[in-house]
C-alpha cells in the first residue's frame, strides 16, 4: 500500500505544482521576511511572536495542501489568503495540543534528578509521544477538509496499519531529513525555502494516506 500511496503522491504534487505554487507564493513571502526578522536580535517576546506567526502560516500550509489533495482545484481561495474559519481553529487546538504535551515533557525531562536515568526516562517518553501523534495524525485532513474523523476514530482506523503510519510520519521524513542535512542547504533563503517543499509532501502524503485508509475502512464497515 505505501508504494501505492507515494506514487499517488507524487502525481498530485505533479499535477497541481502550479496551482501550489501560486496559492503558496503569498504564504512563502510572508515566511521570508518572518525568517529575515528572526536574524535580528529581538526581544524575548519578539522572538516568541514571530515564532507563533511562523506557526500559523504552516497551519494554513497544511490546510491548502489537504483539501488540494482531498477536494481538488477551488477548494481554497486561488492566492491561498482567506479569513480563518472554524477548520484553522480546530487545526490549532489539536497543533496546540501536541506542541504543548511536547514542551510539558521537555520541561519535565530538563528538571529530572534522576540524572543517571534521564537518557532512558526521556527515550521511554518521547518514544510514547510518538506514538500517539503517528496514530492520531489523520485528524488533521479530516479537520482540513470538514470531516467528522477525530481522535478516536483516528485511533481506531490506524489501529491494523501502524507500520504504514511510522513510515508516513516519521520514518520518511527522517530519511529525507538526514539526505537534505548531508547536502548541506543550511543557508537563507534555501534553507527555509527546502523546509517548507518537504513540510508539503509530508502533508500530501498523509493526505493520500487518509484517503487510502478512510476508504480501506468504508470497505471493511
Amino acid at each position: 500500500m505505501l508504494e501505492n500511496i507515494l506514487a499517488e503522491t507524487f502525481d498530485k504534487l505533479y499535477v497541481y505544482k502550479y496551482t501550489i505554487i501560486k496559492a503558496l507564493m503569498p504564504l512563502v513571502t510572508i515566511l521570508l521576511l518572518v525568517n529575515i526578522f528572526y536574524k535580528y536580535n529581538l526581544s524575548t517576546l519578539g522572538f516568541y511572536l514571530l515564532s507563533i506567526f511562523g506557526f500559523l502560516i504552516y497551519i494554513r500550509v497544511a490546510i491548502i495542501i489537504h483539501r488540494l489533495i482531498l477536494l481538488g482545484k477551488g477548494s481554497f481561495p486561488e492566492w491561498g489568503i482567506s479569513k480563518p474559519v472554524k477548520r484553522e481553529g480546530a487545526f490549532l487546538l489539536y497543533w496546540g495540543m501536541f506542541a504543548l504535551l511536547f514542551i510539558a515533557i521537555q520541561i519535565i525531562i530538563t528538571n529530572i534528578q534522576l540524572k543517571e536515568f534521564m537518557l532512558y526516562f526521556y527515550l521511554v517518553i518521547m518514544l510514547m509521544f510518538v506514538y500517539l501523534f503517528i496514530r492520531s495524525s489523520l485528524v488533521f485532513p479530516s479537520i482540513a477538509v470538514d470531516g467528522k474523523i477525530r481522535l478516536r476514530d483516528s485511533w481506531e482506523i490506524t489501529r491494523n496499519n501502524q507500520l504504514l503510519m511510522l513510515s508516513v510520519i516519521l520514518i520518511i521524513p527522517l530519511f529525507i531529513g538526514v539526505f537534505i542535512f548531508f547536502l548541506g542547504f543550511n543557508f537563507f533563503p534555501i534553507e527555509q525555502l527546502i523546509n517548507l517543499m518537504v513540510f508539503v509532501f509530508e502533508v500530501a502524503l498523509l493526505s493520500v494516506t487518509y484517503k487510502y485508509l478512510v476508504k480501506l475502512k468504508v470497505v471493511e464497515a
